[in-house]
């Protein structure tokens, strides 16, 4: 069952990061993907050339910034 909700979680986070593809950074909530490890987010993430940047919390959970590899993070 964890296998199938990790698989699930992948998915919908690459959706997600395919949808953002044009945008320079952006943010990653973590609850949402709460059955992949955090090696596990960011190497999908790698996939769709984002580097972590830094996590905070907010209302909404922890919140990871990406940005994009090679751009200019934007404060």
């Amino acid at each position: 069952m964890r296998a199938l909700r990790r698989w699930r979680a992948t998915s919908r986070l690459r959706k997600e990061l395919r949808q953002r593809e044009a945008e320079p950074n952006t943010v990653v909530y973590w609850d949402r993907y709460r059955h992949l490890s955090k090696a596990e987010l960011f190497a999908v993430a790698e996939e769709f050339g984002w580097r972590y940047s830094e996590q905070r919390i907010v209302p909404e959970g922890w919140a990871l910034d990406f940005v994009r590899v090679g751009a200019a993070k934007v404060v």
